[in-house]
């Protein structure tokens, strides 16, 4: 509503009778100032309770009754508010919504079709209505509130799109809540039905179940929104927010970011004539991009704009499993294109001949063979626990056998033996598949193919039968709040080249925060996925290995390790400004230090809580020092596990998996050895203190964390870091004067604080 902070004020003091109380929020007509004036300034009044909405809308009333300007006023609980307006004679009635800042109600409720804005934080809008509507209405399940909003939505996205001036989408004051359901229904709904009715999306007569309250306090809500101009996919986002726990995560379903979607089709750069497909299209969030993408090429063109307008749908299909998202993607599709669909209800990676038959003649040719495509984009479900076991479909796939290296070869060979596979890794080959010979390709894998040793067959299978174009590392938080799946984004061409120059991108910034808020910068959002689009389109044509682009650099295939890692954020280590540096494994090869895994055999049911004997987690690390360790074990557990552990001072332990304390470094003193550890450390012990200062190490691992970080693994969730990654830790290695003045000045902080520690415990009472 664009309400300004200055004209805002926070428990403002309202006369009422003798008293003066405070009001949670006021909206003034000017600036706050030191004297208000209840009966010129206060425009808007909002009264909060943690109770219950009685307690909040009596206390409300109580303050407009006696604020002569305060023209609406918001009751508000954690689930729930409601809104009311003033009347002239002192009435206070309930209205749907609140008007824009700087207009009164009247004015607002000449709502016209160029009063509608894009918006931002468009999830947190629909998880503020779902909130609502899961405490107000007459639907307590999930599911069906799902359909329900869908429902909306699409009457929203309909009246969007007609040519009229003035949306019948709004709260017209005077109006009941059951005459603005009816109109929603009667002028919006019966019509989408009837364009969607090749679909099957919804029954033919199938009407709006929620009640009128709460359809009208959803168009209240989104009355001023444009959808359309909106920067994201709106059914997408409502199926994120009202159908999480159904559609998210359980099959490994995560539907991708707009940012990610948007700028993937812009590398792709579909043309009029191209045909796309996505085999696992979920509610259609890339082929509407797509869609919308040729349409915005087709407008440029000088001649048959509007047969080609009305035809761009004819070239784009879809094929997902679930079928409740198939009518919505066909539902979608059709309501933004014009009536028809190619999206198909099946599984892409069985064998055509279990699909039905709609499935089967939408997508084979003549001669009952599976189409080939101009682009394929997708976001498979992905996840260790949803692998692919029956055999009738792993046959078809050359990734779906067991792949082992050849003797003294770092080379892969397919066995005859088929085993259970990750579905990622088939539809990686089924999107090839799919590509017409020249064809192009983008495809969203967990970082674990990528850089996995153990998924380095996969790798070598790419490279040798396709063209690597691009690859995007993209921000752990992509796909918060639902996972923290590291992912990367794959594109490529279905040729071969000898010699590959891959253009690897490494993004950090994606546009939201963990919790889903869009961040926005210089009236943007904040993301560098555009920046990478921008490197890819002004590459130089030469290619030469040394060009640097804003967020990308050129990696040549030959160069790549015996592993063929294509984790982009490998090749963007910061360049160190010591003048002698080296690796952690170039120390071990020199004798100086041992770097070991930590073997624990300890059993949470082991714990004991009478025991003095700690058990030093992960959990237990903090800057430069050790937390007091919450879990304890007995002095049997104890000697069972300290020959083996070998524990002693002045090691350094290093989290080496976990998703957020990977690479945290700690070292112990003379008295935190008397300890068992758990298995997630890293030992580094320092074995000739002639020539490594330990403590310097210490502060060398410390300084050296993002380093640690750059070289993590991520298995689907889990970030992991392997004791071969970690030998390739560049640290500074300075003569050893230099070593031991950095080394003492670090005991001396280590002590102190420790001491500090100490002292703070040992205050007491007098």
């Amino acid at each position: 509503m664009n309400y300004i902070r200055e004209n805002v004020d926070i428990e403002c003091r309202i006369r009422v009778g003798s008293k003066r109380l405070k009001a949670d929020i006021v909206v003034l007509s000017c600036e706050r100032g030191s004297e208000l004036d209840q009966h010129k300034d206060i425009v808007g009044i909002v009264e909060c309770k943690q109770s219950t909405m009685e307690a909040a809308e009596e206390q409300l009333k109580s303050y407009m009754a006696v604020s002569s300007s305060c023209e609406w006023g918001v009751a508000a609980t954690k689930d729930a508010r409601k809104f009311y307006r003033r009347l002239h004679g002192g009435e206070i009635e309930r209205i749907h919504a609140i008007p824009p800042f700087g207009m009164s109600i009247d004015q607002a409720a000449r709502l016209k079709k160029s009063d509608l804005k894009p918006t931002v934080n468009l999830k947190l809008r629909f998880k503020s209505i779902l909130f609502h509507l899961y405490s107000n209405t007459n639907i307590q399940s999930r599911t069906r509130l799902c359909n329900e909003m869908t429902k909306i939505l699409f009457c929203k996205i309909y009246d969007e799109r007609l040519e009229s001036d003035i949306p019948i989408f709004q709260c017209t004051p005077g109006k009941t809540y059951e005459e603005v359901k009816q109109d929603i229904q009667d002028k919006l709904w019966n019509q989408v039905l009837f364009d969607l009715g090749s679909t099957d999306a919804f029954q033919a007569k199938e009407e709006i179940i929620l009640d009128a309250n709460s359809v009208a306090y959803v168009v209240g809500e989104l009355e001023r929104v444009s959808l359309l101009k909106t920067d994201h996919d709106a059914i997408g986002a409502a199926f994120e927010v009202f159908a999480e726990r159904y559609f998210i995560g359980e099959k490994g379903e995560f539907f991708t970011p707009r940012v990610a979607v948007k700028n993937a089709i812009k590398f792709l750069d579909p043309n009029y004539s191209d045909t796309i497909i996505d085999p696992a299209c979920g509610s259609g969030g890339f082929l509407i991009q797509a869609l919308e993408h040729v349409w915005g090429k087709i407008k440029a063109l000088e001649t048959d704009k509007q047969w080609k307008t009305k035809h761009a749908p004819d070239y784009i299909f879809g094929i997902d499993k679930e079928p409740d998202l198939v009518k919505v993607a066909r539902s979608y599709m059709a309501l933004i294109g014009d009536g028809h669909t190619k999206i198909v209800d099946a599984d892409s990676l069985k064998p055509i001949d279990k699909w039905s038959e709609r499935s089967r003649v939408t997508l084979t040719d003549n001669a009952g063979q599976l189409k080939k495509f101009d682009i394929v984009v997708t976001n498979p479900p992905f996840g260790s626990n949803i692998k692919v076991t029956h055999n009738y479909i792993l046959k078809n796939y050359e990734l779906g056998y067991l792949w082992k290296k050849k003797e003294n070869t770092n080379r892969w060979k397919k066995s005859n033996k088929v085993v259970p596979t990750d579905p990622q890794i088939l539809f990686l080959e089924l999107c090839i598949k799919l590509l017409k010979d020249g064809g192009t390709m983008c495809i969203v894998l967990p970082e674990s193919i990528f850089g996995n040793p153990t998924e380095g067959y996969v790798r070598q299978w790419l490279l040798d039968y396709t063209t690597i174009l691009a690859v995007w590392d993209c921000p752990q938080t992509l796909f918060l709040p639902h996972t923290n799946t590291k992912t990367c984004m794959l594109f490529l061409k279905k040729e071969k080249t000898s010699t590959q120059k891959i253009l690897m991108s490494h993004l950090q910034k994606v546009g939201h925060d963990q919790r889903g808020a869009e961040i926005v910068k210089n009236g943007g959002v904040d993301e560098d996925f555009s920046l990478a689009v921008e490197d890819w389109i002004n590459q130089p044509i030469d290619q030469e290995l040394t060009w640097r682009g804003k967020v990308s650099h050129f990696v040549c295939s030959d160069n790549l390790d015996i592993e063929n890692r294509l984790i982009p954020r490998d090749h963007f280590l910061k360049d160190h400004s010591y003048s002698r540096e080296c690796a952690l494994g170039d120390l071990l090869d020199k004798g100086l230090i041992t770097v070991k895994t930590v073997p624990c055999g300890v059993k949470q049911r082991e714990y004991s809580e009478t025991s003095k004997i700690s058990f030093l987690r992960t959990s237990d690390i903090g800057f430069l020092e050790l937390r007091l360790p919450l879990k304890r074990i007995s002095s049997e557990i104890y000697e069972r596990e300290k020959n083996k552990q070998d524990v002693r001072a002045f090691d350094i332990l290093v989290v080496k998996d976990g998703t957020l304390r990977i690479g945290e470094t700690v070292m112990l003193l003379e008295d935190d050895v008397n300890v068992v550890l758990q298995g997630h450390f890293y030992k580094i012990r320092v074995t000739n203190v002639d020539l490594l200062n330990p403590f310097f190490l210490y502060w060398a691992m410390v300084q050296a964390h993002s380093s640690i970080l750059s070289r993590a693994l991520v298995q689907v969730t889990l970030s992991s870091i392997t004791i071969d990654r970690l030998h390739q830790t560049v640290i500074p290695f300075p003569d050893k004067k230099q070593q031991d003045s950095i080394g003492k000045e670090v005991e001396r902080i280590l002590r102190q604080r420790k001491k500090f520690r100490s002292d703070f415990q040992n205050i007491t009472l007098i």
